[in-house]
């Protein structure tokens, strides 16, 4: 006579699972937090990376012309336009960016048809990772009817800490001075200005203890009519000269206090406040660290 014998049967109760469950989901509330800080950390370590790259094609730049490139390019050579060319224009060659930069006439200006194509061309290393400029292209409608297009940045140029140039002459791009402008007229104590370059000797305290280029976020809306003056967020256009390429220390950097130039109290926030209305001397754009929230 055969003995039935049981069979024992493995397998997990319902409290069992929901307790697996529920630790799996603490592990994973646990680990999400630090792999989102992992990334915004190597996004950050990509942005650093990028300035290190803007700052050694300038000094290549440097070598090789003796001299920095002007902030904003002056008069063409017949004199019957100013340029308005930006740095970050003249050392693309330095960033593997030779091609870009070839398609660029430079005796015609910044804002000309004939310069549309290589504004609108996307820079990676202009481009933090933790900021959306990646892509996106400014549409500009021209007061004369002209439409040209911008790719956006996050790598902007050092003009000093009060203004663009002294307020007390005439801008650069004057007509009546197109020529023979005397120096101190241009001066700033940043490290770019308009028409002029800088010499090595010209930083007094050395190249390791100036700023050249930092961070701003780039704004939001990308359609400007000139009829519209004032309601595009113009910060972060590197082939723009003027507010929209630069910055200045009139403000520290990530400060609460708004910037004030090619923004709109629309487009004003907290991490990029913006005040209504300022002269054209008064405008002013502050650094600001472009970083994810966790």
């Amino acid at each position: 006579m055969q003995r039935c014998r049981s069979r024992t049967r493995h397998g997990f109760t319902l409290v069992e699972l929901l307790v697996v469950v529920a630790i799996i989901a603490i592990l994973v509330a646990l680990l999400l937090p630090a792999v989102q800080a992992a990334r915004e950390a190597a996004r950050r370590t990509q942005c650093a990376n990028n300035h290190k790259q803007t700052g050694l094609a300038l000094l290549n730049y440097e070598q090789h012309q003796k001299e920095f490139p002007a902030g904003n390019a002056g008069w063409n050579e017949s004199g019957s336009a100013w340029l308005g060319h930006t740095a970050l224009f003249m050392i693309l060659p330095f960033l593997e960016q030779g091609i870009v930069e070839s398609e660029l006439v430079y005796e015609q200006r910044w804002v000309n048809a004939a310069n549309t194509r290589v504004a609108g061309a996307q820079i990676p290393t202009y481009q933090c990772p933790s900021d959306n400029t990646k892509g996106r292209v400014g549409k500009f409608s021209h007061y004369y009817g002209v439409t040209t297009y911008h790719s956006r940045s996050n790598i902007s140029m050092s003009f000093g800490k009060l203004n663009l140039h002294p307020c007390n002459v005439p801008t650069p791009q004057n007509t009546s001075t197109r020529w023979g402008r005397p120096e101190h007229e241009l001066e700033n104590g940043g490290a770019f200005r308009m028409n002029l370059g800088r010499r090595l000797r010209e930083f007094v305290d050395g190249t390791s203890h100036t700023v050249m280029v930092s961070e701003v976020r780039a704004g939001q809306d990308d359609d400007y009519h000139h009829s519209r003056d004032g309601e595009i967020d113009g910060r972060g256009f590197w082939c723009i000269p003027f507010m929209f390429s630069s910055y200045l220390h009139v403000n520290t950097p990530n400060s609460s206090a708004g910037d004030c130039g090619p923004c709109s109290s629309s487009q004003s926030n907290d991490v990029a406040p913006c005040v209504p209305t300022c002269t054209e001397c008064d405008q002013h754009v502050a650094a600001r660290a472009i970083i994810q929230a966790a």
